[in-house]
C-alpha cells in the first residue's frame, strides 16, 4: 500500500473516531446546567427546563423538550429546539445563530446575534 494511501486512511479513521466520541461522549448534563446557570444570571426570575441536550450534524445543539418560564408563569414550550452557528459568521466578533423548533402545530425559525 502506498504511503499516501496509508496517511489518508489514518486521517479518515481519526476523523471518524473523533466525531464518534464527540457525539456519544457529549457532556449533556454539564451543558444543561451551564445553560440554566446563565439564564439565572441574566434573569433571576426566569427558569429553563430541558430534559435532554444532544449534539447535531451540522454542528449545533438539539434541546428537547424545552420549557421557559418567568416568575413561575410558563412562557413557551417547545417539543425541540435546534441551535446552530451560522458558518459565515463563525469567526466574526458578533456570532450569529440559527434556530428552529416545533411549537404546537407550527414551526419556530429564525436567527439571533
Amino acid at each position: 500500500m502506498k504511503p499516501t494511501t496509508k496517511i489518508f486512511l489514518y486521517i479518515v479513521f481519526g476523523l471518524v473516531a473523533l466525531v464518534f466520541f464527540l457525539y456519544f461522549r457529549f457532556p449533556s448534563e454539564m451543558v444543561k446546567h451551564a445553560l440554566e446557570d446563565e439564564i439565572k444570571k441574566a434573569y433571576p426570575k426566569a427558569s429553563l427546563e430541558v430534559d435532554q441536550i444532544n449534539p447535531t450534524i451540522p454542528p449545533g445543539l438539539k434541546l428537547e423538550p424545552l420549557s421557559v418560564s418567568y416568575a413561575d408563569q410558563p412562557i413557551i414550550r417547545l417539543d425541540f429546539l435546534k441551535i446552530r452557528p451560522s458558518l459565515l459568521y463563525l469567526f466574526s466578533r458578533s456570532g450569529r445563530y440559527a434556530y428552529r423548533g416545533d411549537i404546537g402545530s407550527g414551526n419556530l425559525r429564525g436567527s439571533a446575534v
